[in-house]
């Protein structure tokens, strides 16, 4: 854009120029002419320039990077970020709703430390922290905590990436992906995504049977995750935002326990909260 103004400031006293030039030694109608012919010149030029500059920072369409990929399935390069855990560090935010009822999921990971917050319906925050060997539950409403070691309580989420398994198709490290099923583009509320489509996890119902399921990434152009779609064999579709940033640092206060909170014991940290989800359930009947 800079370079346009200047190329059309330049042209305007050129023109100038000529045109006094042309008032001292010329008739009115070739001054007239020459004027026509400088703009016509310059108008010329800056169109040629802001075509050039626009058609060098056109962003590709997300049909143009379908078509080029050629690095293999993006699911698979993911997933194999996310089994770095025990190395990197990584911030997580995640949303779907199921049946009527919306989970928002915040984590936040360095090192063998992890912070994770679950908000259901809304109403119902539950915070986990790990950190320096022990795992702590936290109930803001009741300003209370309870805390166990990290060996004894179920920390899967920070050991083995449990919770990479609503993002993992298979394999155990998150690594090993079965074979691509499908891929295409898909719009998804009013923005084209490329998708890829494995196998899922089978889903158990209430009786005991289980379900066959299909997981669906969504990339925007860039590779970037925005989309985690599961749909079981009976057409039922799950979808949920899913955000994920890899970081150099982490919010170190993420993984400190909130001061002036009094500790009971595990039993009674698990009785808060199932009252807690007894009252949501309640309320949605």
């Amino acid at each position: 854009m800079k370079k346009i103004f200047a190329l059309v400031a330049a042209l305007s006293m050129l023109t100038m120029a000529m045109t006094g030039c042309t008032e001292k030694n010329a008739p009115v109608a070739e001054t007239e002419t020459t004027t026509a012919e400088t703009t016509t010149v310059a108008e010329e030029t800056t169109t040629a320039e802001t075509t050039t500059t626009a058609a060098e920072t056109k962003e590709p369409t997300i049909e143009e990077v379908y078509d080029s990929i050629a690095d293999g399935p993006w699911a698979h390069a993911f997933s194999a970020k996310m089994s770095e855990w025990e190395e990197g560090n990584i911030k997580i935010y995640a949303e779907m709703e199921e049946d009527g009822v919306s989970t928002e999921i915040e984590m936040e990971k360095f090192g063998q430390n992890a912070y994770l917050k679950m908000n259901i319906a809304g109403k119902v925050d539950i915070v986990t922290i790990v950190c320096d060997g022990y795992t702590y539950m936290i109930d803001d409403a009741t300003a209370s905590y309870s805390k166990e070691l990290s060996e004894d309580a179920d920390d899967s989420f920070v050991d083995d990436g449990g919770i990479d398994e609503f993002i993992s198709a298979g394999g155990e490290d998150g690594t090993e992906f079965p074979e691509m099923l499908d891929s295409g583009i898909e719009e998804i509320n009013g923005e084209k995504y490329i998708y890829e489509e494995y196998e899922g996890e089978p889903v158990e119902n209430e009786d005991g049977t289980t379900l066959k399921t299909t997981l669906r990434y969504y990339f925007d152009a860039h590779a970037n995750i925005k989309y985690v779609k599961q749909t079981d064999e009976t057409g039922k579709e799950t979808l949920a935002v899913f955000e994920v940033e890899f970081c150099d640092e982490p919010d170190a206060t993420a993984f400190e326990l909130p001061q002036g909170y009094k500790e009971v014991t595990s039993d009674e940290m698990g009785l808060i909260l199932m009252m807690k989800l007894f009252s949501v359930a309640a309320e949605m009947e």
